[in-house]
Order: structure tokens, then C-alpha cells, then sequence
């Protein structure tokens, strides 16, 4: 079904895909600045989660 959207709408599904990485990256700045307290360690490890989480669903969405 997401194969088949992507066909017929490449534009469409750039532009939700754009929309939740945007919500995404509004979202682990408003973590990020509510545990600001928290070890930096921890902090790296989320945003490396994070990055893979991106690079991840942007592979998905090229191929």
C-alpha cells in the first residue's frame, strides 16, 4: 500500500515524510531541553538513536 502511494504520489510522501521528521526533531528538542540535567553520555546515546532512526526511514523512503 505505502509502495503504491509512494508510486503514485512521490511528492505527497516526501512531503509527510518531511512533516513527521520535522515533529521528530521538534520532539527531541523539547526532551532534550526538559533533561538537560541528565548525564551528556545518555544525551549523545539519543541522538545517535535518533540520527539512526532518520537515516533509517529517509533508506526506506529512497529505495
Amino acid at each position: 500500500m505505502l509502495i503504491l502511494n509512494r508510486a503514485r504520489a512521490p511528492e505527497l510522501h516526501a512531503g509527510a515524510l518531511f512533516h513527521v521528521l520535522k515533529q521528530l526533531r521538534q520532539g527531541m528538542v523539547k526532551y532534550m531541553t526538559v533533561k538537560r540535567r541528565c548525564y551528556p553520555m545518555l544525551r549523545t546515546i539519543l541522538m545517535i538513536i535518533g540520527a539512526i532512526v532518520v537515516i533509517g526511514a529517509i533508506i526506506r523512503f529512497v529505495f
